[in-house]
């Protein structure tokens, strides 16, 4: 989430702006554990709607996660 929470700020959004993530579980064992820090990066909610899978992920990741951000325009 850092790394996903840098590319946010480079394009000069939040994680406010996300509203759609898709998040791939190596085991459906990690499943209470990604929650618990999902809504702890997200906080109170709203969440972005969310799809997560589990899929075999190459090398050692437990999770992956894409992020789709709508940034506004300014309205000046």
């Amino acid at each position: 989430m850092e790394e996903i929470q840098g590319i946010l700020e480079t394009a000069g959004c939040t994680l406010g702006d996300v509203v759609k993530t898709t998040c791939y579980l190596a085991d459906d064992s990690y499943r209470k554990e990604f929650w618990t820090a999902y809504t702890e990066v997200f906080g109170e909610g709203p969440y972005p709607a969310r799809t997560t899978l589990v899929v075999g992920i190459a090398g050692d990741c437990r999770v992956e996660i894409d992020a789709v951000a709508l940034r506004q325009r300014n309205q000046g």
